[in-house]
């Protein structure tokens, strides 16, 4: 399956999907998600994969309208979309006896307490239900990748762009990311999305805690997601590198305009990121001094 510039090798295998959703393009991983689950129904991480790329994230969330917006029967977000694919594979798992295997049990389980239809007052702290339930599975699945950077990604949503205080101290959630995070990357060290997330946490922190390992994972990954290669100048602006914040921001603009160009209909939130790329790279272009990128990108963003 050839989806948004992403590729689909086996329906049952939901890394690649997930490359989408780990650089927050989360309605292309719907999109991609759905195509599995056209493909082969009952593929039970397909439908986990459509519900958990529908749901709130570090930067869409209860602060910011997530579920005002969720609130719709349809389309993206929509937290009716969501609820009929946790129902659906519930529905596969009640079946199939013994047949999937437990870590994608679990995904469903937990994701199934997070969400509710329709959308009440109350439906904001099932989030808090959800990240307690994920890290109840840290010791059962201590060694899987998956598992655990869904752990620590909920545990972030609920305390967005909140995790140090103003005097650079961390509060009680960040006490649980932490360490959840570094054990996440201590199993994978390129996994995209651990890298992307530690890029979150490390920008509101010291600079001596910069991972610039997991930056360079970003940098160089290649891929139609430009938002991962413009992450990593997150941290290029804090030390003054904007040769590099210009650089990996013109890669990711490039990127993410070979996928706007393709599959326009699945870019209506992630047209912002774009934008996000070209006005990092004006402001990194004015600081670092190059007028000539400076004025060459304004247009761009005039244009878009």
């Amino acid at each position: 399956i050839h989806t948004g510039g992403y590729k689909l090798s086996t329906c049952h295998d939901p890394e690649l999907c997930l490359i989408a959703f780990a650089g927050f393009h989360r309605e292309e991983a719907v999109r991609c998600f759905t195509k599995a689950t056209e493909c082969d129904p009952s593929c039970v991480l397909a439908h986990w994969g459509v519900a958990l790329a529908q749901g709130p994230d570090y930067n869409f969330h209860e602060g910011a309208g997530y579920y005002a917006v969720a609130a719709q029967e349809k389309g993206y977000h929509s937290l009716k979309v969501a609820d009929d694919h946790l129902n659906d594979a519930l529905a596969i798992l009640k079946k199939s006896g013994d047949k999937y295997p437990a870590r994608e049990r679990a995904l469903v389980k937990a994701l199934s307490l997070r969400y509710e239809y329709p959308v009440t007052s109350a439906t904001p702290s099932l989030s808090v239900i959800y990240a307690d339930e994920m890290a109840k599975l840290s010791k059962e699945f201590q060694d899987d990748v998956l598992i655990n950077i869904c752990i620590v990604d909920s545990l972030m949503c609920l305390a967005p762009w909140k995790l140090y205080n103003p005097d650079r101290s961390i509060n009680d959630t960040a006490k649980r990311v932490i360490p959840a995070l570094h054990l996440t990357y201590s199993l994978e060290k390129t996994n995209l999305w651990t890298c992307h997330l530690m890029m979150h946490l490390n920008e509101m922190g010291p600079r001596e805690d910069f991972n610039w390992e997991a930056a360079d994972t970003l940098r160089y990954c290649g891929l139609d997601v430009g938002h991962l290669p413009h992450m990593a100048t997150h941290l290029d602006f804090q030390v003054g590198n904007y040769k590099d914040a210009i650089k990996y921001n013109q890669i990711g603009i490039a990127a993410d305009e070979i996928v706007l160009e393709k599959y326009p209909e699945s870019a209506s939130i992630y047209y912002g990121y774009y934008l996000h790329n070209v006005e990092f790279c004006v402001w990194a272009a004015m600081y670092g001094g190059n007028k000539k990128i400076a004025i060459e990108t304004v247009v761009k963003m005039r244009e878009a």
